[in-house]
């Protein structure tokens, strides 16, 4: 079973509606566990995977249902992609008294540069750390994170995996033939850097603008964020 917060249009959600569907399309039964049952990535889930309503909006008040979900179920693994929604996951299990396997992506860095944390922050990061110890495995997205969450964790090489983001090459390849009508696209000649990613300060889009600020003195470019 898959266990997350919602489906809004983030990269785990992504990632999530990825994999739910791919297994269920390899004939497993697969269960998607959510707080609220909301969220763009909902409508590309496949209509018979069942979906549970954890009806809450705070994932720790979520966490007497998951308990009796997993002693009920005995799923034979969970994934998460959320650190919070980890942490939580894993004291699941161990209050439930069942074997099943806890899979945890963790597809950021913890301690990116651009951000500062407050003492309840770091706080939840070192007990997530500490319970990561008890996973089956843990999956990082680049070699940059696997040597940062190797040295900040517990947790030992063998269960450590790097495996890159997934991608949906069919939806890619249909969005391929849609027609762009931006204007930016006109002139076939334009040099153009497109960059996508939510606008929050760790994605760092300054640092680009101003890039791009400095290429325009050289190469005309144009950027689309």
């Amino acid at each position: 079973c898959f266990v997350a917060p919602n489906m809004l249009g983030g990269g785990a959600e992504r990632v999530i509606s990825i994999l739910v569907n791919d297994l269920y399309n390899k004939n497993y039964n697969v269960d998607l566990l959510l707080g609220t049952v909301e969220g763009s990535y909902l409508k590309d889930i496949i209509s018979n995977v069942n979906i549970i309503d954890l009806n809450t909006r705070k994932m720790i008040f979520a966490l007497p249902k998951i308990i009796k979900y997993l002693k009920n179920e005995k799923p034979d693994f969970v994934f998460t992609s959320h650190m919070y929604v980890g942490t939580l996951v894993s004291f699941a299990i161990k209050l439930s008294l069942i074997k099943t396997k806890l899979i945890i992506r963790q597809p950021t860095m913890l301690f990116p540069e651009k951000k500062k944390y407050k003492n309840l922050d770091l706080l939840k990061i070192k007990l997530f750390l500490y319970m990561s110890k008890f996973s089956e495995k843990v999956i990082v997205t680049s070699d940059q994170m696997y040597r940062e969450f190797k040295k900040y964790s517990k947790v030992s090489s063998t269960k450590m995996q790097i495996i890159y983001n997934p991608i949906d090459i069919n939806k890619i390849l249909d969005k391929s033939k849609e027609k762009v009508t931006h204007e930016f696209f006109e002139n076939k000649s334009s040099n153009i850097i497109i960059a996508v990613g939510r606008l929050i300060e760790v994605k760092d889009f300054k640092t680009l603008i101003r890039a791009v600020r400095l290429v325009n003195d050289k190469i005309p470019v144009k950027l689309i964020v």
